[in-house]
């Protein structure tokens, strides 16, 4: 983890705020969040949105103040979590990138998908450290399965080969938002992050009311916000590269 002079100058600096504004635990939260946020991002605080998760992690100190140990997912779950968590993509550039390419490597997988005769959707299981561990493509054949959408059915295979503890730090990349099936089977299965590409509405905007794809357009952060615990949600992103893949295929 990189962390410039100017970071820790800068979380000393809040640090000492902190510590002159002890009569609000709202200030207290918000500056810990600032602080842990540009800590792990190396960041200055002027880089960084100014819309702030205001709750308490757990970490290590310095200086007397804690900071949050995050892991990639860790962190995302910070930015876009439920109970007035950042909502929306802000994001730091090496994340926003890397949840590009692994986006497009979800694409590639509905890309697949399409060509065997089924419908272009894909996704992706990807670990703590970046690592591709899983993909999926749409099963909808050759059983004419309903319930084979891609998302559902790699998080079953994913439920079946790795403990909750693991997926809790795994990122599920869908081509496409997962409905309300899929939102579900990502929360059971224990998923940490959800970065998808399409959203709900524009695919219903593209399939319509079609016999084999009658979208279910309810956000899945509707979904996870019913939920016991957190999921971090970030989509859309590349969009129109996602909605690419249908246009002549219903």
């Amino acid at each position: 983890m990189s962390r410039s002079a100017t970071g820790v100058e800068e979380a000393e600096r809040l640090a000492r705020l902190m510590s002159e504004n002890q009569h609000s635990n709202n200030v207290e939260c918000d500056l810990r969040f600032r602080i842990s946020y540009c800590f792990y991002n190396d960041i200055s605080m002027t880089e960084m949105s100014a819309n702030c998760h205001r709750a308490a992690f757990p970490g290590k100190c310095l200086s007397g103040v804690r900071f949050f140990l995050a892991t990639p997912a860790r962190t995302a779950r910070v930015r876009t979590g439920r109970e007035g968590r950042m909502q929306g993509n802000s994001q730091p550039p090496k994340e926003a990138a890397q949840d590009e390419a692994m986006m497009r490597i979800a694409y590639r997988v509905a890309a697949r998908a399409r060509q065997t005769g089924n419908h272009p959707f894909g996704a992706v299981l990807v670990g703590a450290d970046g690592t591709v561990l899983m993909e999926q493509e749409n099963a909808f054949l050759p059983d004419r399965d309903m319930t084979g959408h891609a998302e559902r059915v790699l998080m079953t295979r994913a439920s079946r080969a790795y403990p909750p503890e693991v997926l809790a730090d795994c990122t599920l990349y869908s081509s496409a938002e997962p409905c309300a099936m899929c939102a579900g089977a990502a929360y059971w299965a224990g998923i940490g992050r959800v970065v998808y590409g399409l959203s709900e509405a524009r695919l219903k905007a593209l399939t319509g009311n079609h016999p084999e794809n009658p979208t279910l357009d309810l956000p899945c952060r509707t979904v996870f916000a019913a939920g016991q615990r957190s999921v971090a949600v970030t989509g859309p992103i590349l969009e129109d590269e996602g909605a690419a893949l249908h246009q002549g295929a219903w």
